[in-house]
């Protein structure tokens, strides 16, 4: 989930720019909204946000992301 501070709209295709604490650089890929949300919280505060998908990202990049998330699959 990646708050906003905009309202998203679907499959909008933007650059998302990632610094993971564990990675030397920075994760730059291409990415459409995949799913929004607009929900008001307990607390009366919005939760405004997305759910991405990427559609380009270099060959490293996905590298390291699949290393993080292998224990997950």
């Amino acid at each position: 989930f990646i708050h906003s501070l905009t309202d998203p709209v679907q499959d909008e295709s933007f650059r998302l720019v990632i610094k993971p604490p564990s990675y030397t650089g920075l994760l730059v890929v291409t990415a459409e909204v995949a799913w929004t949300r607009d929900l008001a919280s307990s607390s009366n505060v919005m939760s405004r946000g997305m759910g991405v998908q990427f559609t380009q990202i270099s060959s490293g990049d996905r590298d390291f992301l699949d290393s993080v998330f292998s224990c997950y699959y």
